[in-house]
């Protein structure tokens, strides 16, 4: 199956947004460490950092990456998850 040309929907892409809210975003690293590191995981498509709202968006396809992967690219960048 193709991609509306409408809506963009394609059943076929398994593609998953999340927004996680963080308590510490190291401003001296997201640009430069954190937004490639993420990037350059297999499935990584989106990644929207917002440091003032401290928000993470990405948006990623879940058959290549799931979120342990994504949580060990933020424990190494010294990044904070708020959970609940």
């Amino acid at each position: 199956m193709t991609t509306s040309a409408t809506t963009g929907f394609n059943p076929e892409r398994t593609l998953t947004r999340i927004e996680l809210p963080v308590t510490r975003l190291p401003s001296n690293q997201t640009d430069s460490t954190l937004e490639p590191a993420l990037r350059a995981l297999p499935g990584v498509s989106g990644v929207k950092i917002n440091i003032t709202a401290g928000k993470l968006d990405l948006e990623y396809d879940a058959g290549k990456v799931d979120l342990t992967k994504i949580a060990e690219i933020l424990r190494k960048v010294d990044c904070g998850i708020r959970m609940w």
